[in-house]
């Protein structure tokens, strides 16, 4: 039972032409300022120049870099570009969320299958991707739900987990994951490593053979009697103990080569599609995935002092109080061997920093942070901490000299020869507040004590004179 109308017409990878009339297929190329010919290289160049010019921390404005970035994202992919150039930015968005991710059909079929139970059901598959019309007998209307690509895979297999499969899709085996430690000099400046590692792989050299007891299926029936009933079972095969083949498996040695691109981070991943181990010749062997851990500040003598804040490097280093209020000269050799001679401004005074406070400023030498993975030509900033050393002790000349040319305080007493007779006379000294507190708790202790000694001792009362 098919309603009037054409159920398709309203999908943008329908066949009428009409359904693509209004569609823009020329945004992003405009935004990039290419024509629809131009090639990836040509793009990739012009989106570089957009980038820079456009990059927040550049003064850019950020909506427009977003834009930037978004119609470079699309262009750039060859997959992606084609849908745009067909059905516009909506197919794009159209294909990422119902065609991007294969499992998820099978989590959210049995779902919207519950929710529509109401409905009259029709499977077709269109332009390789599986939609669903819900027919609703009473309203005479469909409402079409595109569930993606299908992959050669059975409408009941992506219903039911599985577990009826007639396609010949292949499932994906599972991901093996591996932690690489990478120092920060890496992760600023690039880097190649090679990385060996041991996989299962089926023996090809082995002809796989199909069993016999299941058809290659993996399962078999099993007719259980129960009293005057008789229930069909479905078990695993016996035979080749649920693989539905017979093959051998061997062990493999490779070496791989891990790109680290300036910019990533710690906890970033490196796919390696099908390196993972074959352990069944129905399925595609899963990824080797490479988890990128940056080493620890202490064990990481390459990072030079550097320590790194998302994009932004941090650099401790003492000063001189003569050097924060007369000015302050640092070379700074970088995580790339450059050599920076950093200044701090004519007549500045560096004053201490109060790392703790919720807002901060610190001294900046900008665009000498980390390399950002998006676009490598816009780098973080980096961050100076400077700790000031003072002096522990100065001459009475050298006092002189420095109150003849420093500020005198706004608010300090004066002092006349009746005051310094009358008044008592202390001297500051050094202390920890710590060590203050025991001692301040030792002494409450004994001076309780005494007092209970003094209470419970007969006897102890204070001598009175006796009244004549």
């Amino acid at each position: 039972m098919f309603f009037g109308g054409d159920p398709f017409e309203d999908f943008a990878g329908s066949g009428s032409s009409g359904g693509r009339g209004d569609v823009d297929t020329q945004k992003f190329y405009d935004i990039l300022g290419v024509s629809k010919d131009a090639t990836s290289s040509e793009i990739k160049k012009a989106f570089r120049k957009l980038a820079i010019k456009h990059h927040p921390d550049k003064g850019g404005d950020a909506d427009k870099f977003k834009e930037i970035t978004r119609a470079y994202e699309v262009l750039s992919d060859d997959e992606k570009r084609q849908r745009y150039d067909r059905y516009g930015e909506e197919g794009v968005d159209q294909e990422d969320i119902t065609c991007g991710n294969r499992n998820s059909n099978r989590d959210n079929f049995p779902r919207a299958f519950e929710a529509q139970l109401s409905f009259v059901w029709f499977f077709v598959i269109k332009s390789d991707c599986l939609i669903v019309l819900l027919a609703d007998a009473d309203s005479e209307k469909f409402s079409p739900l595109l569930l993606g690509p299908s992959g050669g895979m059975d409408v009941f297999d992506m219903m039911f987990g599985g577990g009826a499969r007639r396609g010949g899709g292949k499932r994906k085996g599972q991901d093996i994951s591996h932690v690489l430690e990478v120092s920060l000099a890496q992760f600023y400046n690039g880097a190649t490593r090679k990385l060996a590692i041991n996989r299962v792989v089926i023996d090809r050299s082995v002809p796989v053979k199909t069993c016999n007891a299941c058809d290659g299926q993996g399962v078999v029936i099993k007719v259980v009697r129960m009293g005057p009933m008789i229930q069909r079972v479905r078990q695993a095969c016996p035979q080749c103990n649920g693989q539905g083949q017979s093959f051998k498996t061997k062990k493999s040695k490779e070496v791989i080569e891990v790109h680290i691109q300036k910019g990533m981070k710690d906890g970033q991943q490196i796919p390696f599609r099908g390196m993972a181990d074959e352990t069944d010749p129905s399925e595609e062997p899963g990824d080797f995935i490479v988890v990128l851990k940056q080493k620890a500040p202490q064990k990481d003598a390459a990072a030079k002092g550097f320590t790194r804040k998302g994009n932004d490097l941090y650099l401790r280093r003492s000063i001189t109080l003569l050097e924060a209020l007369t000015g302050y000269t640092t070379i700074i050799d970088h995580m790339d061997d450059r050599k920076l001679i950093v200044k701090s401004g004519k007549g500045e005074v560096i004053k201490p920093v109060d790392l703790a406070a919720e807002k901060h400023l610190l001294k900046c030498v900008k665009g000498e942070g980390m390399p950002s993975p998006q676009n490598q030509f816009v780098c973080g900033n980096l961050f100076l901490v400077l700790d000031i050393v003072f002096p522990d002790k100065m001459s009475e000349n050298a006092c002189k000299k420095l109150a003849t040319i420093l500020p005198h305080p706004k608010n300090a007493p004066k002092i006349t020869s009746k005051m310094d007779k009358e008044y008592e006379h202390h001297q500051l000294v050094d202390m920890d507040p710590a060590e203050s507190m025991k001692s301040q708790e030792s002494y409450g202790g004994f001076r309780e004590a005494y007092d209970e000694d003094d209470e419970g001792f007969p006897g102890s009362q204070r001598v009175q004179c006796a009244q004549q």
